[in-house]
């Protein structure tokens, strides 16, 4: 991440449904030129990210097949210039673990739901992650 000018890092409770379909969302807009990750305050098993997995294969055409779950804690969160937290209690506790400053989507939680849910969660990250700001690949480094 050094040298990057923009970097975001999304994160939610497990790091299988929200922030696993915003870096998604955003790898797709950006294009390569933005650094993006995702993780999670309490990582899950990865296959508890199938759910997600395949809201996003078949509605969205975007394939994140080999996602495995990341602990928020193993990432300089200080090295991102944008962290989104996916929702008020999310960055609640993000705020013990970093002075960063963080940015709050309230995104409801699909985790268990049906696929119409992740659908509709999907959708409605999709509609923010077009509020981040436009970079192209010569403002990115």
């Amino acid at each position: 991440m050094a040298g990057a000018s923009f970097s975001i890092v999304f994160v939610c409770a497990g790091n299988t449904c929200r922030s696993v379909m915003a870096e998604a969302f955003a790898r797709r807009r950006y294009e390569g030129a933005v650094t993006v990750f995702s993780a999670g305050l309490r990582p899950q098993r990865p296959e508890d990210a199938q759910n997600a997995i395949d809201t996003l294969r078949s509605d969205f055409e975007i394939d994140v097949s080999g996602h495995v779950p990341r602990d928020v804690r193993t990432l300089d969160l200080i090295s991102f210039t944008h962290v989104v937290a996916m929702g008020k209690d999310i960055a609640r506790q993000l705020r013990k673990l970093t002075d960063r400053e963080i940015t709050v989507w309230e995104i409801d939680d699909p985790f268990g739901n049906d696929p119409l849910e992740y659908r509709r969660c999907a959708l409605a990250i999709k509609r923010q992650v077009l509020t981040l700001p436009r970079v192209t690949s010569e403002s990115a480094g």
